[in-house]
């Protein structure tokens, strides 16, 4: 069975990385001003590997600001093999047209 863990910041990510969970969702779904740094998802994204789960990023909807800061994380994710995004944003659809690497699906 397999079953996740959602985390949005480092400090609870060592929690969830703990748990007995096959895959862990990061990242902010209600809030632009919570999306994480490149740094924090670069991090995640590599503790989360180590430990082999299956690696999950969340997006909320966002400003036309907020669509730029996602447009490098998914240009740093699309690099990567097997990650998943869950999207809340017709915005952030858009960018992952152009992603060859990401698997996006529907948020709330």
């Amino acid at each position: 069975m397999k079953f996740s863990v959602q985390t949005d910041n480092l400090a609870t990510l060592k929690e969830a990385l703990k748990s007995k969970c096959t895959d862990i969702r990061f990242g902010s779904e209600f809030c632009e001003y919570a999306i994480p740094s490149l740094d924090e998802i670069a991090e995640a994204y590599e503790r989360i590997r180590i430990k082999k789960k299956g690696f999950k990023y969340i997006t909320p909807r966002v400003s036309n600001s907020g669509i730029e800061k996602l447009r490098k994380h998914l240009n740093y994710l699309d690099e990567k093999e097997g990650i998943n995004i869950v999207f809340n944003d017709l915005g952030t659809l858009n960018l992952l047209k152009s992603c060859k690497n990401l698997t996006p699906h529907l948020g709330r």
